[in-house]
């Protein structure tokens, strides 16, 4: 509503997963409170909970007239998230009716003339992996497939057309890397956050410019923002687990306190994409947004929220959640410390459990054992996906 208030597309990417930089992908971390489960298959429990979840927002879309079709701003509707990095709809079957279902879902909810598109990396093995392609699924005239990075824009279009149907592969770059995340322990502006602002501009230059000045882009991220407080999520590479820091700055154009993005050299990035979106085509012709853009479509007023109607389990063990008077200070891992930041909640097992059992979504969980005497070595910890602090007395 607020983006059609001030005359904005939107580009709608309702997941169920939506990106490896926020916690748990978006995903519920209640889902695993009952143990392992698979997710982003077509395995049960995960889709039933999905089909709950879109059978409650997406038919609001359309309650509400925000689709293209119905005079609203959502022209585009994305499945999944870079799914080639993930599955591969190209030998297991279920993971083709996974991204099948999706797209049926949500034509279900959101009709016709919802366009519905996936996205991947530009390189042809993660798109085999991850596209509804015509050779591989009966939704391939339906789905666009569409490409990320375009570090070479002309060779990511060649790969687009590959994955469509012939005439029907209008270039669109889905995301247009302008900056990058940073992990715990790396530099503050590691990588592709280091990118000269003019680099980034002509990149951009050559993406609008492929197929006779007719491509499309969304940049990623204009604005990265924070992943306040448990939110931030994590990456991983060569078997590393890398968590993300809640700065998503992303070396954007406009930067995480809302001002211009500046580069290394102070290269202002806003400045520069702005000037090559002045230039394309459909630009406009003023250099400065107006500060009503769209008098005569103000934003509707919010819409009354309604509740879903299930209500996710309760956990299973331990209470999440409890209020806890401090006096001026405290030693930590005293026993009466704990007992009252657990709220009474403790559970015995041989061996610890993952935090989503114990009913903990977010937060830390203390883990204590007693060790034999005279026992020594190493303390070994295998598959850590967490910050761990050992302490031993």
């Amino acid at each position: 509503r607020l983006a059609h208030g001030l005359g904005l597309r939107v580009v709608l990417r309702p997941g169920p997963y939506v990106c490896g930089e926020f916690e748990f992908g978006g995903l519920p971390a209640w889902l695993l409170r009952d143990g392992p489960i698979e997710l982003r298959t077509d395995a049960e429990p995960y889709m039933g909970h999905v089909e709950r979840w879109w059978g409650e927002l997406l038919p609001r879309l359309r309650r509400e007239g925000l689709m293209l079709d119905d005079g609203g701003p959502v022209m585009l509707v994305q499945i999944e998230n870079e799914y080639g990095h993930f599955g591969d709809v190209s030998e297991v079957e279920a993971d083709r009716r996974y991204l099948e279902r999706l797209a049926d879902l949500a034509r279900r909810h959101l009709g016709d003339g919802a366009q519905l598109f996936t996205s991947d990396p530009d390189d042809l093995a993660k798109l085999t992996r991850g596209t509804l392609s015509p050779s591989a699924s009966r939704l391939g005239s339906e789905v666009l497939t569409t490409v990320d990075s375009c570090d070479v824009p002309e060779d990511a279009w060649a790969a687009q057309r590959s994955f469509n149907p012939p005439g029907r592969s209008p270039f669109f770059c889905s995301e247009l890397w302008v900056g990058w995340f940073a992990h715990w322990g790396e530099p503050a502006r590691p990588n592709l956050a280091a990118q000269r602002a003019r680099d980034v501009a002509e990149r951009l230059r050559r993406v609008l410019a492929v197929n006779g000045g007719t491509g499309s882009v969304s940049l990623y991220m204009a604005h990265g923002g924070t992943s306040f407080g448990w939110w931030a999520g994590a990456n991983t590479a060569d078997g590393m687990y890398l968590p993300d820091t809640p700065s998503y700055d992303y070396g954007a154009p406009i930067g995480e306190g809302g001002g211009h993005g500046l580069d290394e050299a102070g290269g202002d990035k806003y400045a520069a994409l702005q000037s090559v979106l002045l230039e394309a085509p459909s630009g406009g012709g003023s250099s400065v947004p107006s500060s009503s853009p769209s008098a005569s479509r103000p934003p509707s007023p919010p819409a009354e929220p309604q509740p879903l109607r299930e209500e996710p389990p309760p956990p299973r063990r331990l209470s999440s959640t409890v209020e806890v008077e401090l006096p001026e200070a405290v030693r930590l891992m005293e026993a009466e410390t704990l007992a009252a930041l657990s709220g009474g909640g403790r559970c015995c097992d041989e061996l610890p459990l993952p935090m989503e059992e114990v009913g903990c979504d977010y937060g830390i969980v203390v883990y204590e054992t007693e060790l034999p005497a005279g026992s020594g070595g190493p303390l070994q910890v295998s598959r850590l996906r967490d910050r761990l602090v050992a302490l031993f007395g």
